[in-house]
């Protein structure tokens, strides 16, 4: 997904003060390469495609109509859009999508396993607990998380670099980020992070204690 904030595009504005729209475009190009030479196909979602065709027309793009109402001033507001692409991937995805940042390249052949996984339709997200205590605290992680879930968390956490499953995976993410969104957005100020990466943890958290 590359959500573009900025309607009336500057190619200097850099998106979130850390990499520009233009350097967020030749990631893509990079991964569509390293994807396609191991057979995998990259589409490209994003709220304006012409600005990605204008400077790399060879990418699959598809036009998403984003319609989440997220203020502006948020840290990492353009990632917040990736809730509404699971919903997307519930309605028009493959049998089995993943679901990658931009800023990630393929430098590998697909394991056997993670080929069994894609075969099978087996949910898989890339789970950085370990990095996330170090920085915040696992306390602070544990009582985030389960301020947002209405009780105690497993305190597990999800980075947004890879997610991947079926249709019936993301429309059951989606839909349990929807019911903390509203509590999400209401306590924000007292969270250890601001993203889309708190709610995902939160949905996959209760997708996992729903299926035990």
């Amino acid at each position: 997904m590359l959500y573009i904030k900025n309607k009336n595009f500057n190619e200097n504005a850099a998106e979130n003060g850390f990499v520009t729209i233009p350097g967020y475009i030749n990631c893509c190009k990079v991964l569509h390469n390293s994807l396609k030479k191991i057979g995998f196909n990259l589409v490209i979602l994003t709220n304006q495609p012409d600005v990605i065709i204008k400077q790399e027309s060879g990418l699959n793009i598809e036009h998403v109509n984003f319609k989440s109402n997220i203020p502006e001033n948020i840290k990492f507001f353009s990632a917040h859009h990736k809730i509404e692409v699971f919903n997307y991937l519930s309605l028009y995805g493959d049998e089995y999508s993943i679901l990658l940042d931009s800023d990630v390249v393929c430098v590998n052949n697909i394991p056997e396993n993670m080929e069994k996984i894609i075969q099978e339709k087996i949910p898989v997200y890339y789970d950085v607990t370990d990095q996330v205590y170090p920085a915040y605290g696992r306390i602070k992680v544990i009582e985030d998380k389960s301020l947002i879930m209405g009780k105690k968390s497993l305190g597990n956490w999800a980075g947004g670099e890879l997610i991947g499953g079926s249709r019936v995976f993301f429309e059951a993410i989606y839909n349990n980020c929807m019911n903390y969104w509203d509590k999400y957005f209401n306590n924000i100020n007292k969270l250890h992070h601001q993203g889309d990466e708190m709610l995902t943890s939160c949905a996959i958290e209760k997708y996992i204690l729903d299926k035990i």
